[in-house]
């Protein structure tokens, strides 16, 4: 699992382009990538997606096992 936060996008998205062209082959090996545009502390804290009815039994589960609040 990997994190990576790119800041000021905005500008042309040179980091994004960077980590892509220099990790090309694991990222064919991905499978599931989460884009958080903006994140910050919310309230309630944890982690909403909208309009994924399918991922409600997943993230269920995975709010369990991480015990905090991921909400579809």
């Amino acid at each position: 699992m990997r994190f990576i936060g790119f800041a000021a996008e905005e500008t042309g998205l040179p980091g994004s382009h960077h980590h892509a062209r220099t990790h090309a082959a694991a990222l064919r090996k991905a499978r599931f990538m989460l884009n958080c545009d903006t994140p910050a502390l919310g309230r309630p804290p944890g982690l909403a997606l909208h309009r994924c009815p399918k991922a409600a039994p997943y993230l269920a589960l995975l709010a369990r096992e991480m015990e905090t609040d991921l909400v579809c």
